[in-house]
């Protein structure tokens, strides 16, 4: 996979080994805000390279917004997050203040609401809620 700003000057930004029929699927956790040009080869097993085109996407990241509720959250409960940019995988990880991880979860998100069952053995408290790389937020739990 390589991307571009600007259509013509291509880096590579990932390599996906070939596993023979089925479907690939990269996510970029990186990308540039403004259009993004990607483009993929494919360099079969027997060396045979096939060029799949590119194909742009839009990122508005100066103007992201990530939203979690209801805070505080109920012990046993889940919670919900909402986001307005163009991301749709992220891995959540929920960990309480010594950083202790308590929930690792792959979820789709956008433009709709994820939704993260707390664990039930999940004490009152504030926890930070990591989504994806780039971003986190406190949670509150309560009674």
């Amino acid at each position: 996979m390589e991307r571009s700003t600007d259509g013509i000057n291509f880096l590579k930004i990932s390599e996906i080994p070939a596993k023979g029929v089925g479907k690939y699927s990269f996510v970029d956790h990186t990308p540039i805000n403004g259009i993004n040009y990607y483009r993929l080869t494919q360099y079969d097993l027997n060396g045979t390279k096939t060029d799949l085109g590119v194909k742009d996407i839009n990122f508005d990241i100066e103007n992201k917004s990530i939203s979690v509720f209801p805070i505080p959250a109920k012990i046993g409960a889940s919670i919900y997050i909402e986001a307005n940019y163009p991301y749709t995988f992220y891995d959540f990880e929920l960990l309480d203040v010594s950083g202790k991880i308590l929930l690792k979860e792959p979820k789709y998100i956008n433009k709709e609401k994820a939704e993260l069952k707390l664990p039930d053995n999940i004490k009152p408290g504030v926890y930070i809620l990591k989504i994806g790389k780039t971003e986190s937020r406190k949670v509150l739990v309560g009674l």
